[in-house]
């Protein structure tokens, strides 16, 4: 809910910079400033990168939403499958030293510690995360591919582990683990394409020296400077509201 909140208020900045644009077209060629930067040809020019850089954010956001929630449901099978596992290697061999190892992958995935059983806490939870850089969380997915990986490893070498049921086969089991790191690796991307939207659009809003924020405000310096605070132009824009960018 926040997070839709702040989204649209991006785009409100954008609507009130088209608004504040067509208040100065319609004031004719009175509006002169020498500046190029505040001239109309270049403010409608940025109002069009402006609208195009928060679309850009929706459209990510949608796709890193998805990618997530692709993720979840491929790792949600994880676990349940690490126990099945466990219980097939036990049924098949005696060999006490490949099913600590493969126990010892268990408990990496299952997030337990050897000694206590105390779970150690994974974060796998569908997050609304606004990324600007990698976080702990893919990192998280990045280590349960590579634990499945090394209890897969296990299972290859132990040859009494040839079990009927397909999914519990070790063909089966590396097209998963391949399937797990391809959907952590597109979070990743779209996490990093998302971040990089998001520096686009705050730069061409808020932060260049050129931005919507602070053009706007140059623009009422500039109007009250050349027509005064009692003029109509200055009255009609001055309740038009130009928010400073805050840090999420």
């Amino acid at each position: 809910m926040i997070a839709t909140i702040i989204e649209n208020g991006h785009a409100r900045m954008v609507a009130n910079f088209a608004q504040l644009i067509a208040i100065l077209s319609d004031f004719g060629p009175q509006y002169n400033p020498s500046s190029e930067e505040m001239q109309l040809p270049y403010l409608n020019d940025l109002l069009l990168r402006s609208h195009n850089a928060v679309q850009d954010v929706l459209e990510k956001n949608i796709v890193y939403n998805q990618k997530v929630k692709e993720r979840r449901l491929a790792f949600s099978q994880l676990r349940p499958l690490s126990s099945r596992l466990i219980w097939s290697l036990e049924i098949v061999t005696g060999a006490k030293g490949m099913v600590k190892s493969a126990k010892f992958y268990h408990r990496k995935i299952h997030g337990r510690r050897a000694n206590n059983k105390v779970k150690v806490k994974v974060n796998t939870e569908l997050t609304a995360v606004k990324p600007n850089r990698i976080s702990v969380s893919q990192q998280s997915y990045t280590q349960l591919v590579q634990h499945f990986a090394g209890l897969i490893s296990v299972l290859k070498v132990v040859k009494d582990y040839q079990p009927n049921e397909v999914e519990l086969q070790v063909a089966t089991l590396e097209a998963m683990r391949e399937d797990l790191d391809q959907k952590s690796t597109a979070v990743i991307i779209s996490e990093v394409a998302l971040s990089n939207a998001r520096i686009k659009r705050n730069n061409a809003l808020y932060l260049h020296t050129d931005s919507i924020y602070n053009l706007a405000k140059r623009i009422k310096l500039y109007i009250i400077g050349i027509f005064g605070k009692q003029s109509q132009i200055y009255m009609d824009i001055k309740g038009i509201k130009f928010t400073k960018y805050r840090k999420p």
